[in-house]
């Protein structure tokens, strides 16, 4: 064995006694803690859920970093590691610009073309307020100090922080449901989306994690104004900066659940006309956000569509060129860059602008450009229609609902585990229908709860049906939607009886 190859079995063997340290330490701290018994649930049952969640997040890397037919799509878990390591590496080189990078505070465009020009998902979404995407580099950046900070390590990090947010949706579970204990949070917990998703190194748990802070201190009774208000800032920036979207169908949600809350009688009534007043005045005041909204929903649904379809992005002085699959026999690819060699259409998109692409017909000139960013097709992907004008949006509001409520269908194109995620939709659908049809006497502030979790499950369900072409990152963007009908099917089943919500 040679010394490199002896070398690199030393460093496998410390990655893997790191991670069996890290997953026992934490195993040994859920099963004394007293964690379980505030819960209300078996002892043994945190530490048996985290390490099913760890044998999950295994599968989940196998999956996502070997075998994904999208590995060139949308394997962000493989793209979000690099870069997170390309950014750790800055340190070595410049503490303090590694910190600029990290804080975001004195970023500029010569940092990043000096340290991260490697990267697609770092500067990728600078069209919107927030690129969510630097979090998650940034937090993998950080995990990279752990020695031996294998990808292992990070999923059992991702997997704890997913359980921490799970356990606090389930404390708001209890809030409005006698349902037992045990039996409520392992439908929570291994809700087969749920239990997939936040035991990855995406942003679903720490997207958990925020929901779970927000809604527990929100509807908390037991915890002072201040541990309040410090839980709900805090989960507002964990939102905020790794979910916003969610946050922006929550809003609405809640201004919901609070108007009612204090409306007099024909509640329903009363407060439906005050959102839809509050509602009708904001489009107007702030037409021009509106506008904004609309060019964003419509530049991400045409950036979504093209990783979809598949392709090649190329720098082409202050904008991209993108070229479909189809069109690839009309190019001369080099190691990094390409050249047209034949007439060809392409869509030029601006860079940081939200306005629509346009669609042209480049002839060749001997110019090369750079490979900006190249995929193969998903193997989900699916034709949404268009959305261009605020009619838009009321037209396909069907389509979205139901590409996001029941698709993947069995005769959808994609992997195998389309028809675990059928069957999870058809179940949730059945068990509401069977709640709305046997439903028990709730109180007003549970109505007040079924009414604000159905706007939630709408408006979130309308934006990922939108702009998102991917079966697959639809079944995993919509987790929330999954948990909201979860909630109206223990509600309505088993609504809690004590008087202290009423």
């Amino acid at each position: 064995m040679t010394f490199a190859s002896s070398f690199c079995v030393h460093l496998l063997r410390m990655e893997i006694l790191v991670a069996i340290l890290i997953f026992a330490s934490v195993f040994i701290y859920l099963y004394s803690s007293k964690w379980s018994k505030n819960l209300g649930i078996p002892q043994i049952l945190l530490p048996v859920i985290f390490t099913i969640k760890c044998g999950i997040g295994v599968l989940f890397l196998y999956t996502y970093l070997y075998e994904s037919p999208d590995l060139q799509l949308d394997n962000d878990t493989g793209t979000f590691l690099h870069e997170g390591k390309i950014l750790n590496d800055v340190f070595t080189e410049s503490p303090g610009d590694y910190f600029k990078l990290l804080t975001g505070i004195g970023e500029n465009d010569e940092l990043r073309t000096k340290y991260l020009s490697e990267t697609d998902h770092w500067s990728a979404g600078d069209q919107s307020m927030i690129n969510d995407n630097k979090n998650v580099i940034r937090l993998h950046s950080l995990l990279y100090f752990i020695p031996g900070g294998s990808p292992i390590v990070h999923m059992i990090i991702f997997c704890l922080v997913g359980l921490i947010g799970l356990s606090f949706i389930f404390k708001f579970f209890t809030f409005f449901t006698d349902l037992n204990k045990t039996a409520l949070f392992l439908l929570i917990t291994l809700l087969p989306s749920v239990l997939f998703w936040s035991s990855g190194l995406l942003k679903e748990p720490f997207l958990l994690l925020g929901l779970g802070l927000f809604l527990f201190a929100s509807f908390c009774d037991r915890i002072n104004w201040f541990k309040r208000a410090g839980l709900n800032i805090f989960s507002l920036i964990i939102l905020i900066g790794f979910k916003p979207y969610v946050l922006a169908t929550l809003v609405p949600a809640i201004v919901f659940f609070q108007v009612f809350k204090w409306m007099p009688q024909r509640k329903l009534l009363y407060t439906s006309l005050v959102l839809f007043a509050i509602v009708t005045a904001g489009i107007f005041i702030f037409s021009s956000k509106v506008d904004r909204t609309i060019h964003s929903i419509a530049r991400k649904q045409f950036d979504f569509s093209n990783v979809g379809r598949g392709g090649i992005y190329v720098y082409a002085d202050s904008s991209f060129y993108y070229f479909e699959p189809e069109n690839y026999g009309a190019l001369n690819f080099t190691e990094d860059s390409v050249e047209l060699i034949e007439p060809s259409p392409a869509w030029i998109a601006k860079y940081g602008s939200l306005d629509t692409p346009v669609k042209t017909f480049l002839e060749p000139t001997g110019e090369k450009w750079l490979i900006h960013f190249q995929n193969s097709p998903a193997q989900s992907f699916i034709e949404i229609p268009a959305v261009r004008t605020f009619s838009d949006l009321f037209k396909t509001a069907p389509i979205a609902l139901f590409n996001s409520v029941l698709r993947p269908l069995p005769t959808d194109p994609g992997s195998s585990a389309k028809y675990i995620a059928f069957i999870e939709s058809l179940m949730l659908i059945s068990f509401l229908i069977f709640g709305i049809l046997r439903r028990k006497r709730i109180s007003t502030k549970q109505k007040n709860i079924v009414y604000s979790t159905i706007i939630f499950i709408v408006l979130l369900s309308l934006i990922i049906g939108w702009v998102t072409p991917v079966l697959g990152a639809i079944v995993r963007y919509r987790i929330p939607v999954q948990l909201g009908f979860l909630l109206l099917i223990t509600l309505l089943i088993h609504p809690k009886k004590s008087k202290q919500h009423e």
